[in-house]
């Protein structure tokens, strides 16, 4: 995937946009241009010799994420790889690094950061998950999903430890999820999903535990054959690690976890076999009271419009105006007009 990007105002982090940065920073508020090559990524899907009594399945995959804040360094980052078992009657359990349980989908942009910090909850974590998948008709299934998670690599007191470590506790996910098939021949998707977990600080000032807590509801409703709603809705505390609260968790000068709540919403209309549109909106608000720097984000929010058109099956080319517009506690909101160019192959 090769990506060409304007920003009017610097992003953090540049080919991978989550909030404009504020202007009493060096470089902020002034255009940057950024060619990029990082979101490629390469994988595999493992197949195991067929069970009568199990089937189990691998997948491993990675991109050059792994220095995001810069971005002319190409590092290696893996993303996914997991062991995967099913058996019965819509039994499974996935051991290894994949998707929070609870991400059903996502939106449909040319921008690696997918709506973080901007209204998008996701993440990819080393996890231990039990799925049931129960069928209630031929058109309808309810899937419920529980896994234990490790944590982010926090450690905003500085101690050697991540924060989520220190808890001595794994951060728990549960989703229920609906499929059905209501106005068109695609399945709708309804889920609700909870989160719960700790972070423990140990040093001054303000040594304590503080609480993860996240409830998501998300629905992706095919409304015609060619035309897509979907989006999220939620709120919780300390979701840094989940690209929420514009990517703020903890304030520890004051001791306290910063609450949060947004969400997004996307309609994706497929012209055709070959051209799609996408338009959408994310934002996220963080509790003002939560916060204390002049330069702490108090709102980030991206209105997105994106083109996809397919050269060939296997190579699309693509263009995305966004508007992001990022508030600060003590300082001038910053506006940043986005244009991406984007090529992209997919064997």
């Amino acid at each position: 995937k090769f990506d060409a990007i304007y920003d009017s105002a610097r992003t953090a982090f540049g080919d991978a946009a989550v909030y404009a940065v504020p202007k009493s920073v060096s470089g902020g508020g002034k255009d940057d241009l950024t060619f990029s090559a990082r979101e490629t990524r390469l994988g595999l899907n493992v197949k195991a010799p067929d069970d009568p009594n199990i089937k189990v399945t691998g997948r491993f995959e990675g991109d050059f994420y792994g220095d995001l804040a810069s971005q002319d360094s190409y590092q290696f980052r893996l993303r996914l790889a997991y062991i995967d078992a099913a058996w019965g009657d819509g039994w499974s359990v996935r051991l290894g690094q994949d998707w929070d349980a609870y991400t059903s989908f996502h939106p449909k942009m040319l921008d690696a950061g997918i709506l973080a910090g901007t209204g998008h909850l996701y993440g990819r974590r080393p996890q231990a998950r039990l799925t049931k998948v129960t069928a209630l008709s031929d058109t309808t299934r309810v899937t419920f999903k529980t896994a234990v998670e490790n944590g982010y690599k926090n450690d905003v007191d500085a101690d050697g430890q991540q924060d989520s470590n220190a808890s001595g506790i794994p951060q728990t996910v549960a989703q229920a999820a609906l499929e059905t098939r209501l106005l068109t021949h695609r399945d709708s998707v309804f889920s609700i999903s909870g989160l719960y977990g700790e972070e423990k600080t140990s040093k001054a000032p303000n040594p304590d535990t503080y609480d993860v807590e996240m409830v998501l509801l998300a629905a992706q409703l095919p409304l015609a054959d060619p035309f897509t709603l979907q989006g999220t809705l939620w709120s919780g505390q300390n979701l840094d690690a989940y690209y929420a609260g514009v990517l703020q968790g903890i304030n520890l000068p004051r001791g306290n976890a910063v609450a949060a709540n947004g969400g997004w919403v996307e309609g994706v209309y497929d012209i055709n076999l070959r051209l799609s549109v996408a338009l959408g909106y994310g934002v996220d608000n963080p509790d003002d009271d939560d916060l204390s720097l002049a330069t702490a984000r108090t709102l980030n929010q991206r209105t997105f419009a994106t083109l996809f058109y397919k050269v060939t099956p296997s190579f699309m080319v693509g263009g995305e105006y966004s508007v992001i517009k990022t508030s600060f506690k003590g300082e001038d909101d910053v506006l940043d007009n986005r244009v991406q160019l984007s090529g992209q192959l997919t064997y």
